[in-house]
């Protein structure tokens, strides 16, 4: 099997990259090594260098490994990232490049010039891998040739539930729903939305509740929004992990993430299928990729606040169908636990093999 020289944010950063990263790290079943980079790279040039000369380094002491590079689609990741990769080419090394992030604006910037250049570089990676295939088809669309593939991130491998009482049938709504937003604190993640959706549910659900855990740029804005709202029915949660993270999933009747970011793939989402609930969100990112409308849950389209409170009240109201997409979300996960996700990313590495 062959031997890899992860190459990502620092493990203790607050991030979806970082979150797969240390997840892959504890999971994959051959010889890995971890290069850590700080995220605060681009505003200290000195220490850049420093960290591109400790990677030189790396490559020297590990002679036979392959490099696999986590990055995102935006300008600053690709400037960064782009002198991890022609250091690892310059060393003579397989390198598999995983792209986590897609921001369309700069997608839509790589015309001309800046095209040519991306696509000279990123096709002489041996293997791109992205999360939804739009993106792969943009990755040709943009002229480059090497071989692309679509993978998924993944849930951690701490995740620990009773799979008997995880399903909707089990949780009584005589207290009152219990929606569950879990995410980075950002209004594009759809959240304020969310909250409005939510209130006009309250006149049919008057006890439900709105769980917001994580933590974010915009959290002042959001608690400002929820009590010029009087949306009482709000709960904050702030950042949370283990068991504090796990009950919350345990104790949902159903998750949603109405987002209009720029995503990858949400850990989330996998994490809310992992606990057999019903899913609320949009077709942004790679959610598109692996979500089926009906099956794991429900489409809604991004901003619209009307739409949001209607799927959530289908799923509410028609239990049968909440407990028919509570155990196929169960089924369906475990394509998406670490341990699987890092068997397929090790026969990837080996496939570079000859």
């Amino acid at each position: 099997m062959s031997k890899v020289i992860f190459v990502g944010p620092s493990l203790d950063e607050v991030g979806g990259v970082s979150f797969y990263c240390k997840a892959i790290m504890a999971s994959y079943p051959g010889d890995i090594v971890y290069f850590p980079f700080p995220l605060s790279l681009a505003k200290s040039p000195g220490k850049f260098i420093a960290v591109l000369l400790d990677f030189m380094r790396q490559l020297y002491r590990e002679r036979e490994s392959n490099v696999h590079l986590n990055t995102s689609l935006n300008f600053a990741a690709i400037t960064r990232d782009a002198f991890f990769l022609l250091i690892a080419l310059s060393f003579g090394r397989s390198v598999v490049v995983f792209i986590h992030g897609w921001e369309q604006s700069f997608a839509n910037s790589l015309t001309g010039l800046k095209q040519l250049l991306f696509k000279q570089l990123f096709d002489r990676a041996r293997l791109l891998i992205v999360l939804a295939a739009p993106f792969k088809k943009s990755l040709h669309e943009f002229g480059l040739t090497t071989r692309i593939t679509v993978e998924t991130t993944c849930y951690p491998p701490d995740l620990h539930c009773s799979r008997e009482t995880s399903t909707i049938r089990s949780k009584s709504l005589k207290n009152g729903p219990k929606i569950l937003f879990l995410s980075r604190i950002v209004k594009e993640k759809g959240v304020f939305e969310l909250v409005d959706a939510c209130k006009l549910l309250c006149a049919r659900f008057p006890f439900l509740t709105l769980h917001v855990a994580g933590d974010g740029p915009d959290m002042s804005l959001l608690r400002e929004y929820v009590a010029l709202q009087r949306a009482e029915f709000v709960r904050f949660h702030g950042s949370i992990t283990g068991q504090r993270k796990n009950d919350l999933y345990g104790e949902a009747h159903l998750f949603c993430l109405p987002t209009y970011y720029g995503e990858g793939l949400p850990v989330s989402i996998l994490e809310a299928m992992y606990f057999g609930l019903p899913v609320v969100t949009t077709r942004a990112g790679g959610i598109d990729g692996i979500f089926s409308d009906g099956l794991n849950g429900l489409f809604v389209e991004a901003g619209n606040v009307l739409d949001i409170a209607s799927k959530i009240e289908i799923l509410l109201t028609n239990p049968q169908q909440t407990e028919s997409i509570s155990l196929y979300n169960i089924a369906y996960a475990e394509r998406f636990s670490s341990k699987a996700v890092a068997q397929r990313l090790a026969s990837l590495h080996d496939s570079l093999e000859g």
